[in-house]
């Protein structure tokens, strides 16, 4: 009777491409990547490497590197969306309502950095990339329909006509978007404080000491 072969045990880290978490960890290892280098530095050799699985495994889970970028931007905006949600929450009035918005943005700001890194990223490739484009715009419609929602509170004084309250949703996405991008470019904290207590000034909210 033959002998059985001897087992010989595997050198080295094994292989992670089948593990059942392998799509999450692309999808955040992607915030970390696409954040860091944008979209056309980024290769799909750079996402898996970061992920620890190997490149079947990204094209099982979606179709290639565009397919990867969106689900990365839908797992960013997602808490990003349900952070201000929270934060308006029962507010009924537009002052308040605003001054909880920026309080929200502010922290989010302050202690997700992948998340805002990200967020720039997904803003500058939207218009740039037509392979991204169609994928992301209903995400981008549904973050505006929020700005949307809060513009509806503002007083007529304030924005006295439908087309009024478009360009004020529009404004406030700009100075959301502007503050996390600023976010990430002034050297330390203090600098960014300063830049919200003008910030609120601007927009006629109170300000902190």
């Amino acid at each position: 009777m033959a002998k059985a072969a001897p087992v010989v045990a595997r050198r080295g880290r094994p292989p992670r491409s089948d593990a059942p978490d392998g799509r999450a960890r692309l999808i955040a290892a992607a915030r970390d990547v696409f954040g860091a280098q944008g979209y056309g530095s980024t290769t799909v050799q750079d996402l898996v490497k970061a992920a620890g699985v190997n490149p079947p495994t990204l094209y099982h889970h979606f179709d290639g590197k565009a397919g990867l970028f969106v689900a990365a931007a839908e797992d960013t905006y997602a808490p990003v969306l349900t952070r201000f949600q929270e934060a308006v929450a029962g507010q009924s009035e537009f002052g308040p309502a605003l001054e909880a918005l920026l309080s929200a943005a502010v922290t989010l700001m302050d202690t997700e950095r992948a998340l805002a890194r990200m967020f720039m990223v997904i803003q500058f490739e939207y218009p740039r990339r037509p392979e991204l484009r169609d994928s992301l715009r209903p995400l981008l419609r549904t973050y505006r329909e929020f700005f949307d929602s809060l513009a509806a509170l503002a007083p007529d004084s304030l924005a006295p006509t439908p087309r009024a309250r478009i360009d004020l949703s529009r404004a406030l996405v700009s100075v959301l978007t502007g503050l996390n991008n600023e976010a990430l470019l002034l050297p330390n904290a203090r600098d960014f404080a300063g830049l919200v207590r003008s910030t609120r000034a601007l927009l006629g909210l109170p300000t902190e000491d």
